[in-house]
C-alpha cells in the first residue's frame, strides 16, 4: 500500500534513460473498466513483449467501471497474476486516480487507498467544472483548469506519478503551453513524484525526456494501454528514440 513501497520503486531518474530504457509498462486498463482484455491476457502479452513489468492501473471513477463492486476481484486477479508469474515478470496493483479539486483531492476509495501499491494521479474531468464538459472550454479556460490541477497533482503526498501532463488539454482543447508544463514537472521533481513518459497522449516523447532530465525528475514508462496491441508501446517508442540517438 501507498506509504510501505517507496515513489522511487516505480521509477527512475529520467538522466538514467540513456544508459537503457527500463523494459516496464505502468500504465494498463483492462476489462473491470474501459480497456478490452483481461489481467492475465494482459500480463502473458507483457511476457511475449519481453517487458520485465506490468502495473495495472485501472479508473477509479466509477462511471467508467463495467459494474458495481469490481475494485476488490480485480485486486484479487492482480494479485494472484503476480503469484503465478512470479519469477518470470512483476505485477503490480495500481488505479489511475484523478484529481477532484486543487488541494490533493483524489477520486478513489478506502480500499483502493489500502490496497494498491502504485498510485497515478490524473488530469480527467477538471474540479469546479459545474457539469460543463471539457470540450465546451474556452482555451484559455481548459489550459488554466489543467494547469492547476497538475500543479495540485504534483505536491500531492499521496500519488507515485502524474499521467500524460497536458494530455487532456490537447485532446479537447489545445496544446498545453510548455513552459507551464515545465513549471509542474519542476514542482513534481522537488517532491519526489515521478513524470509519465505516455505514448498515447505524447507525441514527442523526446522533448518531454529533455526537460525531465533538466529538471532531475524521476520518470514512468506508460503505454496508456487499453488492448493487447497496444502494451509495451512506450517502451518500444523510448527504446527507437535512445538508439536513434546512438546511431
Amino acid at each position: 500500500m501507498p506509504g510501505q513501497i517507496s515513489r522511487n520503486a516505480f521509477s527512475i531518474p529520467a538522466g538514467e534513460l540513456v544508459h537503457g530504457v527500463p523494459a516496464w509498462e505502468c500504465h494498463v486498463h483492462t476489462l473491470f473498466t474501459d480497456g478490452e482484455a483481461s489481467v492475465l491476457d494482459c500480463v502473458e502479452r507483457a511476457l511475449d513483449q519481453g517487458l520485465s513489468r506490468i502495473i495495472f492501473t485501472e479508473h477509479t471513477e466509477p462511471w467508467k467501471a463495467k459494474r458495481k463492486g469490481w475494485f476488490t476481484q480485480y485486486a484479487d486477479e492482480v494479485r494472484m497474476a503476480a503469484q503465478r508469474y512470479i519469477g518470470e515478470i512483476e505485477v503490480i496493483l495500481g488505479v489511475e486516480a484523478p484529481a477532484n479539486d486543487f488541494v490533493g483531492g483524489l477520486e478513489f476509495t478506502t480500499e483502493m487507498l489500502d490496497t494498491c501499491d502504485f498510485i497515478l494521479g490524473t488530469a480527467h474531468r477538471y474540479p469546479g467544472l459545474d457539469g460543463r464538459r471539457v470540450r465546451d472550454l474556452s482555451a484559455k479556460e481548459c489550459i488554466e483548469l489543467e494547469y492547476a490541477t497538475l500543479l495540485a497533482l504534483s505536491n500531492n503526498e499521496i500519488i507515485d506519478a502524474i499521467a500524460h501532463i497536458g494530455g487532456t488539454c490537447g485532446l479537447y482543447c489545445i496544446d498545453f503551453p510548455e513552459e507551464l508544463a515545465v513549471d509542474v514537472i519542476r514542482a513534481a521533481a522537488l517532491n519526489g513524484v515521478a513524470i509519465e513518459l505516455n505514448s498515447r497522449y505524447h507525441s514527442s516523447l523526446d522533448r518531454l525526456i529533455r526537460i525531465c532530465v533538466q529538471e532531475n525528475a524521476r520518470v514512468t514508462i506508460g503505454s496508456d494501454a487499453h488492448s493487447l496491441g497496444e502494451i509495451g508501446t512506450a517502451f518500444r517508442g523510448l527504446q527507437a528514440i535512445f538508439e536513434a540517438e546512438t546511431v
